[in-house]
């Protein structure tokens, strides 16, 4: 074959040729990569549908188009994990009563704190329990990737940590949870306001009448910012609270105007499982198998209790929890003072 000179039309021809060749190495990549991410992505859309026929899920809480979820997930490549765990013990269910008996904290909050004499019995303290009513894009099954929702910005918390996390997957009638598996919080962008802004008047409501109804720090910042322009400092919000003083005149369409001018925020967190105990399963099967809820008391009896002291304790600063009542009730900003 005669040599080639550079600036020849033989010479840009297999320039050419060779040019061709990357190309279409870049689309078949490009398409490899393309189907793999589409299929990680569909993955992640059945992820945070139902896959139970028992789920009923309020379509007014639905927060998020597909696109949004999407977007959020992406932060961790739809990553699930792997649960080998065969399915029948897999999908065991329990109650909350028996979870609050055995394994301690209350039957009510999302997050419950668990007594150190419990943690001492069967060493774990970090539970979270979520419905789908009220997170319905919660993990469905063991191992799947779901998103929480809170009030504010996700970035500004430390966040929830790493947690055992619970889903309840049947209805009021009996519920029951099941265990999905150990996650990680991953702080993600807040709704934006536009994502605020295409939200159902339901949808807005049930958020600002939450936060009106259990919001408390919340409240004080939303009636603060109203009268003087500004945030309170955190020593303003004790204060208020260390006082009794109460933004009385605060309404729910306060809180509305708050959230449509961007000022409140809705808050979200991938939640993405980096673990699945087995074994933790398999105890649960064990335990709560012939487990039966202990009989109430006798009615009528009422216990002896101390006369009030003449001195009144000064009242502190209400604690601000996270949480779900057992029958699905939206108490996520509910106070509890000390």
């Amino acid at each position: 074959m005669p040599e080639l000179t550079q600036g020849t039309d033989e010479w840009r021809c297999v320039e050419l040729q060779s040019e061709i060749k990357k190309l279409k190495e870049q689309i078949s990549r490009y398409e490899e990569d393309t189907a793999r991410l589409t299929k990680l992505s569909e993955e992640s859309e059945r992820a945070v549908k139902p896959a139970d026929s028992k789920i009923k899920i309020k379509e007014e809480t639905v927060l998020f188009d597909d696109e949004s979820i999407k977007s959020r997930m992406s932060v961790i490549n739809f990553a699930h994990y792997n649960v080998t765990l065969e399915e029948t013990i897999r999908n065991f269910t329990v109650k909350r009563a028996f979870m609050s008996k055995v394994y301690g904290g209350s039957s009510q909050e999302t997050f419950p704190s668990i007594s150190p004499e419990k943690v001492a019995v069967h060493g774990r303290e970090n539970f979270a329990y979520m419905t789908l009513e009220w997170n319905p894009y919660a993990p469905r099954r063991p191992g799947r990737p779901g998103l929480f929702f809170g009030h504010g910005n996700a970035f500004e918390h430390e966040g929830p940590g790493v947690l055992d996390v619970f889903v309840r997957i049947q209805s009021h009638s009996d519920p029951q949870w099941r265990y999905n598996g150990l996650y990680e919080f991953i702080a993600s962008p807040s709704l934006t306001p536009a994502e605020w802004a295409i939200q159902s008047p339901v949808v807005k409501r049930t958020w600002a009448q939450g936060c009106w109804t259990y919001g408390g720090a919340d409240c004080v910042r939303i009636a603060y910012r109203r009268d003087f322009g500004r945030l309170p400092t955190k020593q303003e919000v004790d204060d208020i609270f260390a006082t009794c003083k109460k933004y009385q005149n605060l309404t729910v369409d306060d809180i509305l105007r708050a959230f449509d001018n961007g000022e409140e925020t809705i808050a979200v967190w991938v939640m993405r499982c980096i673990g699945y105990d087995e074994d933790f399963q398999r105890e649960l099967v064990e335990k709560s198998t012939n487990w039966q809820v202990p009989a109430k008391r006798p009615g009528g009896i009422k216990s002896r209790t101390k006369p009030a002291s003449k001195r009144t304790k000064a009242r502190t600063a209400p604690k601000y929890r996270a949480e779900e009542s057992d029958d699905g009730e939206d108490v996520s900003m509910r106070a509890e003072s000390e």
